[in-house]
């Protein structure tokens, strides 16, 4: 186009700067995305960016993170048949531990956040993504461990409360032993689901080793060897 005097004007061909994304308020239906279509939470980025929601996941993680160590030795006590833990948790009321492991878990979510964090970026570059933002790597690899940890914080919670104490509620866990399992294969699969729709440019056959054949690997034999402990767990109730 021509001014007014003769010159070319370039506005035309000089393109707006995009507006920034604003984090939308988590909804119940980014809960659902992010447990049943994880691509669309994570190519959405819709409340990645939320601090309070963050701050909230990384929350429930580390509470996790403390009831995974508590059963861990729980489950030696009783193969070494000295019940000495288990009868010191018993003695604890069911909302001062609930309190307790609250208090701990905030300290621990934000280590995971930031060691596992780190490492999860490291993996991307395994995968090729050399220009991979840190943050967004944290936040993809917090959610996706939320997906793990929410149900077993959920459930640990409404048993410790039903049975006073959450050593008792870890003999008389039945069935519910089943949701853990479960919870942390399908988290795996939310995380490759997720790193492919938030990092497009991965190398896919990369991502599958890293990112689903590895950790299911690692959980799984994880798993067999919490199963061997189980059993000399029940077999040492029984006696």
């Amino acid at each position: 186009m021509l001014g007014a005097d003769g010159t070319v004007a370039l506005m035309a061909e000089t393109p707006a700067a995009s507006a920034p994304i604003q984090p939308e308020p988590v909804a119940l239906v980014d809960l659902f995305d992010l447990f049943v279509r994880p691509r669309e939470f994570f190519a959405g980025h819709i409340s990645l960016g939320r601090t309070p929601a963050l701050l909230l996941v990384a929350w429930v993680v580390g509470v996790g993170n403390v009831l995974g160590g508590i059963h861990r030795e729980l489950l030696k006590d009783s193969v070494a048949s000295r019940h000495v833990f288990a009868v010191e948790l018993s003695g604890r009321p069911a909302l001062f531990f609930l309190g307790w492991i609250a208090a701990v878990g905030a300290f621990s979510g934000f280590l995971i956040y930031r060691v596992f964090g780190w490492w999860y970026r490291r993996r991307l570059l395994l995968c090729d993504v050399f220009n991979a933002d840190p943050i967004l790597a944290r936040h993809v690899y917090i959610y996706a461990t939320f997906v793990a940890d929410a149900p077993i914080v959920l459930l640990a919670v409404i048993q410790t409360l039903r049975y006073g104490n959450y050593a008792a509620a870890c003999a008389n866990a039945g069935l519910a032993d089943v949701v853990p399992i479960v919870a942390v294969l399908w988290s795996v699969t939310v995380s490759w689901k997720g790193v492919r729709a938030a990092f497009p440019m991965i190398r896919r056959r990369a991502a599958v080793i890293w990112f689903l054949v590895l950790p299911w690997a690692f959980y799984l034999v994880v798993m067999g060897h919490a199963a061997v402990l189980l059993d000399l767990f029940s077999t040492a109730q029984q006696g």
